[in-house]
């Protein structure tokens, strides 16, 4: 068993196991077998790519919730509140609307849900999926990465001193002449999102979006180039697991650039700069 995921090793989580064999593998020879932590995760994304309704189905079982696709406003979240306690959260998607997100991510908290990602998990799904409940899982050949969730709520751009040392913040804030409207709308999705943070990280000096120094100053970088909030998502590295709450686990973090480039181009995402 991994040792950061020492909890799916309850007896609950056991059953779900055993359960798992019956429902993906339909040799009996091979159900007789115990499992690891791994090759449930495993099972459940090969049963997750198969023919299910999309973006979201719960197994029949409900240990099981397999979302693939966009987080839409006002999606139906039916099937995660259906989750039973200490489930599985499968999922792969572009991110999406950052308050569905949200409440997303608190559904999956209260039921303790382990979140497994494969393919990728970009913006709004890293955001704040990613760090949603008590553990994450990223398969090998996968993509977490990050982006203001922020970014282009408000009309103009900024830098912004850092509470910690190291290179400025670049940041969407709302223009001169903005209408009280907008400075409402503004000012209750940064409320939200710093709720969402505060919740869910440990080190109380890390702000939103989690951004590592070599990414902060590429992004700084671009936007001078620019003039606009760059269209990048970021990965973040294995050092700053520590910062948050979520016991996070990757099977191989990529090495490099060139291999983020690589696995960016299979899956057809954007540009994905790599924090080493």
């Amino acid at each position: 068993m991994l040792g950061s995921l020492g909890a799916l090793a309850s007896s609950t989580c056991w059953l779900f196991a055993v359960t798992a064999l019956v429902l993906f593998v339909s040799d009996e020879s091979r159900a007789q077998e115990r499992v690891s932590d791994k090759e449930i995760y495993h099972l459940a994304v090969d049963y997750c790519r198969g023919p299910l309704p999309r973006p979201m189905a719960l197994s029949a079982v409900q240990m099981l919730v397999c979302f693939d696709g966009w987080i839409d406003d006002g999606m139906d979240l039916s099937s995660v509140r259906g989750l039973k306690d200490h489930g599985l959260f499968v999922v792969r998607s572009l991110g999406g609307h950052a308050e569905t997100a949200i409440t997303l991510s608190n559904l999956l908290r209260d039921r303790h849900a382990t979140v497994v990602v494969y393919d990728y998990c970009m913006a709004a799904c890293a955001d704040f999926l990613f760090v949603a409940s008590d553990h994450s899982y990223v398969l090998a050949d996968a993509l977490v990465a990050w982006r203001d969730p922020l970014a282009g709520l408000a009309g103009c751009t900024s830098l912004k001193a850092p509470r910690e040392d190291g290179p400025k913040r670049v940041e969407s804030v709302p223009c001169p002449g903005a209408t009280s409207a907008e400075l409402h709308k503004y000012d209750a999705a940064v409320s939200a999102v710093d709720r969402f943070y505060s919740e869910r990280v440990a080190d109380p000096k890390l702000e939103r979006p989690p951004i590592g120094f070599d990414i902060r100053r590429s992004v700084v970088q671009l936007f001078r180039e620019t003039g606009v909030y760059p269209n990048v998502t970021w990965t973040l590295s294995p050092r700053y697991r520590g910062a948050f709450r979520t016991n996070i686990f990757y099977e191989a973090y990529p090495k490099s650039q060139e291999e983020v480039d690589a696995i960016a181009a299979r899956l057809h995402l954007g540009r994905v700069i790599y924090d080493p």
